[in-house]
């Protein structure tokens, strides 16, 4: 959203959709405050990650007030301070025990960046999408624009993720079950999204915003699970998959 022109788009979609975000940091905060109760999770920055994304909940609330009156610019510094501190408290909750060396620490900053970008930038273009059946005046250059971030998020994910990818298979043999997970990450939440970034792009050509946002919901799903299936083969290893 902090990449939207708000000259181009109404002021509403960023009121709702931080709401949206003040709900999924909510459910966040509920979760760490359980996981630092719980001897199975290793949370070194538990309770600095914790007040930051209790942080994180009060200025979205206060981010959408900001724009519910239409102050662009208090709102623009919102959003600019939840991009700062939503990467911050990502970092801060990596598995930093099995970060050994310069190429594993490495890996991991861009690894949480990546995934970030990647799911930010087609969550953000299916919501502006689904916004033009609100306001269909709107032109499409916003969402042209998060629909080209998503392609080359995509591609940078795809380079993260092939990296680590190459780096695991080296250091360990690839089970059936391994190779499993991984084509499915792969052809799905990486190629899968790539390819349905493209096919929008073609869409928004024509012009025609519904069809492109159906596009775009199915791109959330296949990254959401490529992300969801990487974290859980990611957490057996100690690079990016």
């Amino acid at each position: 959203m902090r990449i939207t022109p708000a000259q181009l788009v109404s002021s509403g979609f960023f009121r709702v959709h931080l709401w949206v975000l003040l709900g999924v940091n909510t459910f966040t905060g509920l979760i760490l405050f359980n996981g630092m109760g719980n001897a199975r999770y290793d949370f070194h920055y538990g309770p600095t990650t914790l007040a930051l994304t209790l942080l994180l909940v009060v200025t979205c609330y206060l981010g959408s007030v900001c724009w519910l009156y239409q102050w662009h610019r208090l709102g623009g510094l919102a959003l600019s301070f939840i991009v700062l501190s939503g990467l911050a408290a990502a970092i801060l909750t990596m598995p930093w025990n099995a970060r050994t060396t310069v190429i594993s620490i490495t890996l991991g900053l861009l690894d949480v960046v990546s995934s970030g970008l990647l799911l930010g930038s087609i969550l953000s273009a299916m919501l502006l999408g689904h916004w033009y059946l609100n306001a269909p005046s709107m032109t499409l250059t916003p969402l042209n624009r998060l629909v080209l971030l998503l392609i080359a998020a995509a591609l940078f994910r795809t380079l993260i993720c092939g990296i680590g990818s190459t780096l695991v298979m080296l250091d360990s043999s690839v089970s059936p079950l391994l190779g499993t997970w991984l084509a499915f990450r792969w052809i799905a939440g990486l190629l899968g999204t790539l390819v349905i970034a493209w096919f929008t792009r073609l869409t928004l050509a024509v012009p025609n915003t519904q069809s492109a946002t159906g596009l775009l919901y199915a791109g959330v799903v296949l990254a959401f699970m490529g992300e969801l299936i990487a974290a859980m083969v990611s957490a057996e290893y100690q690079y990016p998959v």
